[in-house]
């Protein structure tokens, strides 16, 4: 079945949001234009996803509606995961030596998810600034902006109602794309790191505290029944990739990169 509406999945995008066969994948990005009207209730379908850090331009040069959709994850494992990442992939941003010199040098504000959704949206922010204007001014973002705010440590239930809400009628099995091995044990943090990390990230967990409550709802309401027992069950048995696998997919991202600067591309 084709998407009900083109779906925009912002910056802080989950990179497991893919399948092993071809019926269930999200569709890669389409040429503007091949919008058609649906034969049964004419309103429009069209079968394209827009994925990145330019979502919301390229969702105002869509015909038609469009419906943001982004992830929110626990933020100190989701800083974490973006360390780990960006050490590999994007050594030039992330140039502190290790985890506890990256959150001391006041890093972590940079890459938070407040201050994420707001550069998505096009907003100028400016660092350093109140926790209390941040956390305000995000939170009427997802407000306004989002059709659906995902929950990555829920992935499997925000992906049963990102096919809902794009009309698909089955669902592939997700796998992971682009993870990095972790660097960093955030269970096992510096007492210091932890703390500054709660200070800097405090819009973060207030944003996902308030997702996270509003989500659990939605899932309920929508009455998903034993297939999503089944499906979850069935991404648990799924291997994981190893450590090593993880950093060369890293370092071949990296090296696109590096390919595409010299060439005077952008990613």
């Amino acid at each position: 079945r084709r998407l009900g509406l083109p779906l925009v999945l912002d910056a802080r995008r989950d990179r497991r949001l893919a399948s092993r066969n071809g019926h269930a994948r999200l569709p890669a990005p389409s040429a503007r234009g091949n919008a058609r009207p649906c034969a049964r209730c004419r309103a429009w379908l069209c079968n394209f996803v827009l994925d990145g850090h330019g979502c919301y331009g390229a969702a105002d040069a869509c015909d038609g509606r469009t419906a943001r959709v982004t992830l929110l994850r626990e933020p100190i494992r989701r800083l974490v995961s973006a360390f780990s990442y960006g050490v590999l992939v994007h050594p030039d941003l992330f140039a502190a030596g290790s985890f506890d010199e990256f959150v001391a040098s006041g890093a972590a504000r940079h890459h938070s998810q407040a201050v994420g959704l707001l550069r998505a949206a096009g907003c100028s922010v400016e660092i350093p600034r109140s926790n209390a204007e941040l956390l305000s001014a995000a939170r009427a973002e997802l407000t306004r902006g989002y059709a659906l705010v995902g929950i990555t440590e829920c992935f499997e239930e925000t992906l049963f109602l990102l096919c809902r809400l794009a009309g698909y009628d089955s669902i592939g099995m997700w796998w992971r794309v682009l993870a990095a091995p972790r660097l960093v044990e955030p269970d096992h943090l510096d007492p210091r790191t932890r703390t500054r990390l709660e200070h800097d990230l405090a819009p973060d967990f207030a944003l996902y505290e308030e997702a996270h409550g509003a989500f659990t709802a939605r899932v309920a309401r929508a009455s998903f029944g034993p297939a999503l027992q089944r499906y979850r069950d069935a991404a648990a048995r799924c291997v994981e990739l190893s450590p090593v696998a993880k950093a060369v997919e890293c370092l071949r991202w990296r090296q696109v990169i590096a390919d595409l600067s010299l060439r005077g591309g952008t990613v």
